[in-house]
């Protein structure tokens, strides 16, 4: 930011906290004029470098930009909003270069015979917001059926893409790690956009073996985007994504409530009845509460009689929502990584039953276990060996762990 900027915002009477930037982002979806007029009234007493370092914590400075140019028109610096404008868009210029990278990826994939969808990124952001400049642009994401899970990382390769492994793991270590995690990460050595190829709609952490979500390969819809028609996930499997994607992640930060309120003010024709079905019969009513609460008291997404009255039905999501957006209306940084007890908390009452919480305590421990002992970049580098001899970082690991913690180790001992 500039210096010119810095004092100017540096003149603001209060510091912005992130409560007004979920207040801006409620005008997204036209705000009533008592609302907005509520709203314009506190912008002279805005610290600016901060509201707009806030919403790059949360990942949400595109829908500052559009909330800011729609309604404050005159009343914001102008130097900021140029900076916002260029922000915005480079941010749009990168979604549109992703967008066609994913479609020639599709397009390699389909010539291969396997099956991929997009259903996070553009696709997210059209279904969404009906435009891709509305959502922060990160990386790539494809869904692939289980059988083909491992197939796109050598057919890629044609395109550039190679899989960020480590050299030590054999092919039979690697596999066991890929299926374990249900996802990996490929990595397109000349443009630098990062590829997630998913097995499983939740990957990582466990979440995918509390739910089978392969029922969401058999009611696939296209979407529209610059044009061209590609398959994702039917929007109201989509809104059940988000609201499990949420809870696997601890709600880290406010795009993806605004990404959940989108799907829901734009589509008003979403099939709810099919929706709460889905959600009884997987078990995941919980996690549809905590997101239709989220959206509802943050962002003011109106929601009919009968879905506020599911929502509140369940004393122990109201409690989580109410954790959940006391944090994230007011904890200033370190968005992207809540508490390690928080996370845990949010994805054990999260899950609403008691045999996938049993489960997920069995799955906590002995991923602890496996972290404890599993070797990582950190250890080749640390002391890189050839591959004939990675037995031996089971001994080399404990050790480098002792060396970069022993000062906590020293003080934990003292006391």
């Amino acid at each position: 930011m500039s210096t010119e900027l810095q004092q100017k915002t540096s003149l603001s009477i209060a510091v912005t906290d992130p409560l007004f930037l979920a207040q801006t982002l409620t005008l997204i979806h036209s705000p009533s004029p008592l609302a907005l007029a509520q709203w314009r009234s506190q912008i002279p007493h805005i610290n600016w470098q901060t509201l707009v370092q806030l919403a790059v914590n949360h990942r949400v400075l595109p829908l500052l930009f559009i909330v800011l140019s729609d309604h404050a028109t005159g009343l914001i610096p102008a130097d900021l909003m140029n900076q916002l404008r260029d922000l915005y868009n480079h941010n749009a210029l990168k979604t549109i270069a992703l967008t066609g990278e994913l479609f020639r990826i599709l397009e390699a994939l389909d010539a291969h015979q396997i099956a991929a969808i997009a259903f996070k990124g553009p696709a997210l952001s059209m279904l969404a917001y009906g435009s891709l400049s509305a959502r922060s642009s990160g990386d790539l994401d494809i869904l692939v059926q289980p059988q083909d899970f491992l197939k796109p990382k050598i057919v890629l390769q044609s395109q550039g893409y190679i899989a960020k492994l480590l050299p030590i793991l054999s092919e039979k270590q690697e596999q066991e790690f890929f299926w374990w995690l249900g996802e990996y990460l490929m990595v397109n050595e000349e443009n630098h956009i990062h590829l997630d190829v998913h097995g499983r709609c939740i990957a990582g952490d466990g979440f995918a073996f509390y739910t089978d979500l392969s029922r969401f390969w058999q009611r696939l819809e296209p979407v529209s985007i610059v044009g061209r028609s590609i398959q994702t996930l039917k929007k109201e499997d989509l809104l059940l994504y988000l609201c499990i994607s949420g809870i696997k992640d601890g709600w880290p930060q406010l795009k993806g409530v605004c990404d959940l309120s989108a799907l829901i003010q734009r589509n008003r024709d979403l099939d709810w009845d099919m929706i709460l079905r889905e959600s009884s019969d997987l078990k995941l009513d919980r996690m549809l509460r905590i997101g239709l609460l989220l959206t509802h008291k943050i962002l003011k997404t109106p929601l009919s009689n009968r879905l506020l009255q599911f929502a509140r039905a369940d004393v122990q999501a109201m409690w989580l929502s109410d954790r959940i957006i006391k944090r994230l209306t007011t904890q200033q940084d370190d968005l992207s990584n809540p508490s390690g007890f928080d996370k845990f908390l949010i994805r054990f009452l999260g899950l609403g039953h008691w045999k996938p919480q049993l489960q997920h305590c069995f799955f906590f421990v002995n991923r602890s276990w496996r972290l404890l002992i599993m070797v990582n970049k950190f250890d080749y580098r640390f002391f890189p060996l050839p591959r004939s001899l990675y037995f031996l970082y089971y001994i080399l690991r404990p050790i480098r762990l002792i060396i970069k913690h022993r000062t906590k180790l020293v003080n934990v001992i003292s006391r």
